[in-house]
């Protein structure tokens, strides 16, 4: 999920080694360190979204994986891949629109001769929601909404692989202890020594990146978001009891996935609607704004040239029109 730490947690994969790529989202006010995502990655994420009247902060889940778009997708992927990154023995892709594309990767994986293994970072969601109220203005029902949406098919579609599931409070705490375990439940090995690396680890990790805390779940907010608190708890589970949690915690999962899809059939037509709505009003903001930088232009012709400015004031007057 997006402000989940796992910018925090690409930045020491890297640091130990794994490749990311060179063309990277530069750093900004919200994450001054780095996103640790490949720019092309994400533009080609994003346009298969935007085929299907979607965006990064849509609250609703892409419905089909199959067709031009992602064909097309898959082949841009696929080229990224062969490009960039075939070449190392250890690299690593981060965007959090992963956790809703997995079936548009899982067939170009299944091709390619590479073992992919998978690291979700799981983030208390109200300091999330905090996060994304600090960058985008988000309420904290979107952000819930997303955070839904996110990690229940981030942890469903991974089932079967390779993954780790690591929980951000310990990665700021304790990331040699998280290292180590990523490596052993992914079966990698990073290509830095830890000791080695820990200067920029540490240096990378440092706390005052982390601006909002949360421990437990405070009565009133479990009772308005009860699916997040649920869904929430039961990733912490996960996390710290492994393949031992067994098909009873996954059956609870799937459960929990069921209810939000049969939600989902009642408020996504409204979502899809307005979504579409303001689709067309930033349309026609675009439109305006081309217009009023047209119109300054022409303002600024006007004042650096008195001939042209008398020739429009009387093709005006000769017109009948305001001067």
């Amino acid at each position: 999920m997006h402000r989940s730490g796992t910018s925090s947690f690409v930045g020491l994969a890297a640091r130990l080694g794994a490749t990311l790529g060179d063309d990277l989202l530069e750093a900004n006010e919200f994450n001054p360190r780095g996103y640790g995502e490949h720019r092309r990655l994400v533009e080609i994420h994003d346009r298969f979204l935007a085929a299907a009247g979607l965006r990064w902060d849509s609250p609703r889940a892409p419905a089909h994986f199959a067709g031009p778009a992602a064909e097309s997708a898959r082949a841009a992927l696929r080229e990224l891949l062969e490009r960039e990154l075939a070449a190392t023995p250890l690299f690593a892709l981060k965007d959090p629109r992963l956790c809703r594309l997995l079936p548009l990767w899982a067939p170009l994986l299944q091709s390619l001769e590479t073992r992919p293994a998978c690291v979700l970072v799981v983030r208390h969601p109200l300091e999330i929601a905090a996060s994304l109220a600090r960058r985008d203005g988000a309420l904290p029902s979107r952000s819930h909404l997303l955070f839904l949406q996110h990690m229940l098919p981030a942890e469903r579609e991974t089932r079967g692989w390779p993954r780790s599931i690591v929980l951000y409070d310990e990665l700021v705490a304790d990331w040699r202890g998280v290292a180590k375990r990523v490596a052993a439940d992914c079966e990698i090995a990073w290509p830095r020594d830890l000791e080695t690396a820990a200067p920029e680890v540490e240096a990378f990790l440092s706390g005052d990146l982390r601006h909002h805390h949360s421990r437990a779940w405070p009565q009133e907010d479990a009772a308005r978001f009860p699916a997040a608190a649920a869904l929430h708890r039961a990733l912490i589970e996960l996390a710290q009891r492994g393949p031992a949690a067994g098909p009873e915690l996954a059956g609870r999962l799937d459960e929990l996935a069921h209810e939000l899809a049969a939600a989902a059939a009642l408020y996504e037509p409204e979502l899809a609607a307005l979504e579409a709505r303001v689709e067309l009003l930033e349309a026609r903001g675009r439109e305006a704004e081309q217009q009023a930088r047209k119109a300054e232009r022409k303002r600024e012709q006007l004042a650096d040239s008195p001939w042209l400015w008398l020739r429009t004031f009387l093709r005006r007057k000769l017109r009948g029109g305001p001067a």
